[in-house]
């Protein structure tokens, strides 16, 4: 629900304007120290953190709508 025009986006892994962003893997902030482990919300390289980081910079209208397939995610322009 976007009630108080709230802005809802995805955290799954996607291409934006031509780099892979590794979706979250589990529900805490930080969990990628090395390969094979999973992937928080708040760990380098994710949709989670690129677009929460749009958010709090005053650019949330380039955020990409939520529930969307990695195939789609490629933004022009931004």
């Amino acid at each position: 629900m976007e009630s108080f025009e709230a802005k809802v986006f995805s955290s799954e892994a996607a291409t934006i304007d031509g780099t892979d962003y590794q979706g979250t893997t589990e529900h805490n902030s930080r969990v990628h120290r090395k390969d094979g482990d999973g992937y928080g919300y708040l760990d380098k390289d994710t949709t989670a953190l690129y677009e929460a980081a749009l958010t709090t910079t005053g650019h949330g209208d380039r955020i990409l709508p939520g529930d969307r397939p990695k195939a789609v995610t490629e933004v022009a322009g931004h």
